[in-house]
């Protein structure tokens, strides 16, 4: 849903980030994010993202030439993974992440495994160069689908 005002529906995680001046982890969640346009302007839970993952994998609501052309990615300079239309490809996982300002999320779908998996994260605080979102989706999918895992890198901040 797209919020009317900047305040989260209760209950809600507070979020948190190291995106500040000062460079201290800080409480974001009272942050207005519409400076994000789309990465803050919808609010979703785990069921809604749960479902769209699925869809946008399989593409059940396109026509299969629109969705043959929203999969095809290019190649991102990192192994392994490709990036599309808003969707990308790694380890046979479709799907989308998003980050803003203490908070994080993956949403993907593996179709032959019939796996979705959805994280959602209160803190943007890299480790060691890495998003915690793609940290937490790789060692997930190591033990879930080790044949199939997910290997995101972080984009430059």
């Amino acid at each position: 849903m797209f919020p009317e005002g900047r305040e989260f529906p209760e209950p809600h995680a507070r979020g948190y980030t190291d995106q500040t001046l000062s460079g201290e982890i800080e409480d974001a969640t009272d942050w207005n994010p519409s400076w994000a346009w789309a990465a803050g302007a919808m609010i979703s839970d785990l069921r809604d993202l749960r479902r769209w993952a699925r869809v946008v994998a399989a593409g059940t609501l396109l026509g299969p030439r629109t969705q043959r052309e929203r999969l095809k990615t290019l190649p991102t300079g990192f192994p392994g993974a490709g990036y599309g239309l808003g969707v990308f490809e790694t380890g046979g996982w479709i799907g989308h992440n998003g980050s803003i300002p203490g908070y994080q999320s993956v949403t993907v779908h593996l179709s032959a495994r019939k796996a979705t998996l959805v994280l959602l994260l209160n803190t943007d605080v890299t480790h060691e160069g890495q998003e915690p979102s793609s940290l937490l989706a790789r060692a997930v999918t190591e033990v879930v689908t080790p044949d199939n895992v997910y290997d995101r890198p972080a984009p430059p901040r």
